[in-house]
């Protein structure tokens, strides 16, 4: 009796499976967190008022043509590295779908910081911390914080739930297998 050989024993080259539903999730939840952080950077950087309240407070001997430059250059500053950090997030979350474990693992990397960082930040705005250093944080700002804190420990949990392992594990087998 001869058992038949799967598409992968036998040389011929297969399409890898589908990303699980763990990883599309993931996904989808490292972008929304990433998109809504944008919105929350651009929120704050449209509050020139504060901006240049800010500067006046951190720079009293500009004058006020220096503090409108500064305060523009700021924002612009501030929409590239925002625009930048939303496209290597959107990048990085389509890699990792399409199996990239680097991917994942910079993510991993990345989102550990952030949300290890979003604890930080929540905790020295509760404990009076940043108003003691003279930050105006305001309620949009900590209602934005808290959804991006936790839509990105639950895209972090879900890209390394059971399923999700077992198909990077089941990809990089494929791979060694062809190489």
């Amino acid at each position: 009796m001869t058992v038949p050989m799967s598409p992968v024993d036998s040389g011929a080259a297969s399409a890898p499976p589908p990303p699980p539903r763990a990883v599309r999730l993931s996904r989808t939840l490292w972008i929304t967190g990433a998109v809504l952080g944008a919105a929350g950077s651009v929120q704050q950087l449209a509050d020139r008022g504060r901006l240049l309240e800010e500067l006046r407070r951190s720079k009293p001997d500009l004058t006020q043509e220096q503090l409108d430059s500064a305060a523009t250059g700021g924002v612009l500053f501030g929409l590239l590295f925002t625009l930048g950090l939303l496209a290597v997030y959107i990048m990085l979350a389509n890699r990792m779908v399409r199996g990239a474990n680097w991917a994942r693992v910079t993510l991993a990397v990345i989102g550990g910081l952030s949300v290890l960082f979003g604890m930080i930040g929540l905790v020295g705005i509760f404990s009076g911390l940043a108003a003691s250093l003279g930050l105006h944080v305001g309620a949009l700002d900590v209602v934005i914080s808290v959804l991006v804190l936790g839509l990105d420990a639950a895209a972090l949990t879900a890209m390394f739930l059971p399923p999700a392992n077992a198909w990077f594990t089941h990809l990089a087998c494929h791979r060694n297998r062809r190489n």
